[in-house]
């Protein structure tokens, strides 16, 4: 949107508030209210959940994981867990803070970084990093970079050589390779 047009809406919308309130400035009341996760609400196609009031005076309603949903960054209570909600009458009910989360996304670009149970998934175009239990994961599409290694130290493995003697395999040389295996498998996943 060009910069004339956002000044003219922004021009426009004070003088609708002038007119309204009788000035520019105009306070929205704000309530909050602690709230427990009811589990089992997690709605991921509406990104909400129910809540209770931890004073019961307010009962399985319905509330936005943030105030706005497309802003890149997305956190998602953990059932049970203690929330602050806020709401007003310009605004439907949406978390503000919560005491534990399942996941926190976040979107930049056509990159998007997960936290979830502990593990990171880094994502973007078609490459996949993920670090989990003290491991490392990539894949490309369909590739992924373990299993090709391992079929590269399983070849290896079972090279064999031809030499004046016959046919020989390198022997003193496969309880390195099989260390080196090791050592992978202890890194990636």
């Amino acid at each position: 949107m060009s910069k004339l047009l956002k000044q003219n809406n922004l021009e426009i919308w004070k003088k609708a508030m002038r007119v309204a309130t009788g000035t520019d400035t105009v306070y929205v009341p704000v309530k909050t209210f602690d709230a427990i996760v009811i589990a089992g609400s997690q709605n991921p196609n509406t990104l909400t959940c129910f809540v209770n009031s931890t004073d019961f005076s307010i009962n399985n309603l319905e509330v936005r994981y943030m105030v706005c949903i497309s802003d890149g960054e997305i956190d998602v209570p953990a059932d049970d867990s203690n929330v602050t909600v806020a709401m007003s009458q310009f605004t439907d009910p949406y978390i503000v803070k919560s005491s534990e989360l399942n996941s926190k996304n976040l979107v930049i670009g056509d990159t998007e970084i997960s936290l979830v149970n502990g593990n990171i998934l880094i994502q973007q175009g078609g490459i996949t990093i993920t670090l989990s239990n003290n491991k490392i994961g990539i894949k490309n599409g369909s590739q992924d970079f373990k299993t090709i290694m391992d079929t590269h130290f399983n070849n290896l493995f079972a090279m064999t050589f031809t030499n004046g003697a016959g046919t020989t395999s390198p022997a003193n040389n496969l309880s390195d390779l099989q260390q080196d295996k090791e050592n992978f498998d202890e890194l990636w996943q």
